[in-house]
């Protein structure tokens, strides 16, 4: 039996990790989403054979892409590249596995996949992202499309912890818990007080002082946790997703109830 530690869900297809750097991926295979070399879909987990002997040790979904971290650093991609989140300098679609050459000589740390883009912390602290530039999600200051990874200036010289990708909006955390987004503001997903478009990185001040040390982005809704445990939720409330027994959308974050506490 495996012993699974990641899994990770796109669209209509997934991935899952073992611990001993295996990947697994079933479901549609549309574009070459699943990397088994064709597009055929697959109905139970397969392992990934062109990752065998790479030594994974994170994985991401994109909508209908995906991505896989080896332990030396080094980014490999596959499935639809329509927009260029695959990173290979084209927008073709990769069948199988392929390392993204542009970042060979930039160890990377951590990666995360959007609907149509793809970020990575790099070793250095430096946050790249590449992909779909629509709404400013890349961070650049435009809303241009990028086939091959960009460095954030914005987010320059900032000890970056962790990055996260929404569907169309991003986050970027620093090791002392201050958080930036950027992207997509439509519901208030950003957090900034509006549902203005974000084109580079902005501090959520709705959350100075409050010290988070996770975040998730979800498609036009956001949440984190601060470092006692509690839990702050912003952006569509429309059938109460954002759990406040509100259902209206909230543009900056608010505090779930005291008798709710996460553990991390």
């Amino acid at each position: 039996d495996e012993r699974i530690v990641a899994v990770e869900a796109g669209f209509i297809h997934a991935l899952a990790l073992t611990a001993e750097g295996k990947v697994f991926s079933w479901g549609a295979g549309g574009d070459g989403r699943l990397g088994h070399g064709t597009e055929d879909h697959q109905a139970e987990p397969k392992v990934v054979k062109m990752l065998e002997g790479k030594n994974i040790r994170s994985i991401a979904a994109g909508y209908e892409s995906s991505l896989a971290l080896t332990s030396e650093g080094r980014v490999l991609s596959w499935g639809r590249g329509a927009l260029g989140q695959l990173g290979h300098g084209s927008c073709a679609s990769e069948l199988e596995p392929r390392f993204i050459e542009a970042l060979k000589d930039q160890p990377i740390s951590a990666i995360t996949a959007g609907n149509k883009r793809s970020l990575a912390l790099a070793r250095d602290g430096a946050v790249l992202s590449w992909g779909d530039g629509a709404g400013g999600q890349l961070g650049h200051g435009d809303e241009t499309h990028l086939q091959i990874p960009q460095r954030i200036r914005a987010l320059a010289g900032l000890d970056i912890a962790q990055v996260v990708a929404g569907a169309s909006h991003s986050f970027a955390l620093t090791s002392d818990g201050v958080l930036y987004s950027w992207g997509a503001g439509q519901c208030g997903r950003l957090g900034h007080g509006n549902e203005e478009k974000q084109l580079v990185p902005k501090r959520v001040e709705a959350l100075e002082g409050i010290c988070i040390i996770a975040v998730a982005g979800g498609a036009f809704h956001s949440v984190a946790a601060d470092e006692y445990g509690a839990v702050y939720g912003w952006g569509d409330g429309d059938g109460a997703s954002l759990g406040l027994e509100l259902h209206s959308d909230q543009l900056e974050p608010r505090r779930y109830p005291n008798n709710l506490r996460v553990a991390l």
